[in-house]
């Protein structure tokens, strides 16, 4: 478990944490742990009552949000067809405007480009500092790819990064500052576009060589003796929720030019159609 030293005072004092699912829950115990205090709101009473004795105090209504200085906001986004759908993070962020003016607002949801500049101009009226954190976080190995590891971090103001960069370096998170909000929006998703990219080529090949009677291991080995080239295993197609959801979301950025994700979506479907039928 990783360990986190008591936070320096910062002009951060207090987080509530929106959303305490797989992103919202280990972002809450990390910041609980480092001693500053942490509120929690989940709109399922399950998921807000797994952290009964380790947060200050949790809400399972978005009406009743535990006030502080710094609102994360950790909950769901999806797609609809092929069309991101970012309601429930506007519910969040109204529900947050409804409470005052927080020093500042994190959004650590994944979001297409410009959704946080329009709650920044649409909930927040442009008076409340935002940032926005794509989060990053690997289950299978928390204490080297969990909370605690390099992110990006754009904002509304330099203000707001640097309020940003103050609180969460001060539990041992370095942010790394970009140039503008669409740029931070962007990285998670295209990160994981590029993860998807290379496993769907490993598919590719990997049905080429079974159509001609080829080795792809041997294949994969051989090609992987170059310096540049790191050809992937091809194992059960790509599943989870984030690297489907996201090659949408770098679509959604502009559609008409995307269609090597349409092709590489494509190759995963043929790829777990012939595994189906082994």
């Amino acid at each position: 478990m990783q360990q986190v030293e008591t936070a320096p005072r910062t002009a951060i004092q207090s987080v509530c944490i929106v959303g305490l699912g797989t992103v919202g829950g280990p972002t809450a115990r990390f910041f609980a742990r480092g001693g500053v205090p942490v509120y929690g709101c989940d709109i399922n009473p399950k998921a807000a009552a797994a952290f009964d004795g380790i947060l200050e105090a949790t809400s399972t209504s978005l009406g009743e949000l535990p006030l502080a200085d710094l609102y994360v906001v950790t909950v769901d986004t999806g797609f609809r067809g092929e069309d991101p759908v970012t309601t429930s993070v506007f519910k969040a962020c109204s529900a947050i405007a409804a409470r005052g003016i927080p020093k500042l607002v994190s959004v650590e949801s994944t979001v297409p480009i410009g959704t946080c500049q329009r709650i920044h101009d649409e909930v927040f009226g442009g008076r409340v500092p935002l940032v926005h954190i794509p989060h990053r976080w690997w289950m299978v190995d928390e204490e080297n790819h969990g909370v605690r590891q390099t992110r990006v971090v754009g904002g509304t103001d330099d203000e707001a990064v640097r309020l940003a960069v103050d609180f969460y370096g001060s539990l041992g998170i370095p942010l790394v500052p970009v140039a503008e909000l669409r740029i931070a929006e962007l990285t998670k998703a295209a990160e994981n576009t590029d993860r998807y990219l290379k496993i769907a080529y490993a598919e590719l090949l990997k049905m080429i060589c079974d159509d001609n009677g080829m080795d792809f291991e041997e294949l994969r080995r051989a090609m992987n003796t170059k310096w540049n080239v790191e050809v992937l295993e091809a194992r059960d197609g790509i599943g989870g929720t984030c690297l489907p959801k996201d090659i949408l979301y770098v679509k959604a950025a502009s559609p008409a030019r995307c269609h090597i994700l349409d092709g590489a979506r494509a190759v995963d479907a043929m790829y777990r159609t012939t595994l189906e039928t082994k």
